[in-house]
């Protein structure tokens, strides 16, 4: 009896039929460019926020990030608070927007506006802030009081 080697069709129709839903899943990303926008801006907001309260920490200086918006893009700054003594090295970051929004606390931050948040020498905030990037997608970032930021939903 000859032994055949090789794949049998109903297992090659499966593999046809699971890289043809890996693809539909994958190509919203490149259809929707402003989606993946959002997500990357959130990650990086979350980012630039750990990395300010970790300096502040650093330093026992007051540390100072501001997001701005404008018609096309997000800026993140990251510098030492107004009225700082100690000098900080700028850090500035741009990101497209391709016409992704965010809000903080349930209001939409409209173009030309600011949003910033100042990290005391011991690394906390005011007050804890929520922040949703939207595209046809949201995607939330929650910064608690004590200056930790996580991605999801505030929780109480």
């Amino acid at each position: 009896m000859k032994q055949t080697q090789g794949f049998t069709l109903v297992e090659l129709i499966i593999t046809i039929i699971l890289m043809g839903i890996l693809s539909v899943s994958a190509s919203a990303l490149f259809f929707n460019p402003s989606a993946l926008s959002a997500l990357a801006v959130r990650d990086q907001l979350l980012s630039a926020l750990n990395q300010a309260q970790l300096k502040a920490l650093s330093t026992g200086q007051p540390v100072q990030l501001v997001l701005s918006q404008s018609a096309s893009d997000w800026t993140l700054v990251l510098t030492a608070a107004p009225g700082t003594p100690q000098a900080l090295e700028v850090q500035r970051q741009v990101y497209e927007r391709q016409q992704a929004t965010v809000a903080i606390n349930g209001s939409a931050l409209s173009n030309g506006a600011n949003w910033s948040q100042t990290f005391t020498n011991q690394g906390a905030i005011a007050s804890q802030q929520r922040l949703v990037f939207t595209s046809s997608n949201s995607h939330a970032l929650c910064l608690a009081s004590s200056g930790y930021a996580y991605s999801g939903n505030c929780q109480p």
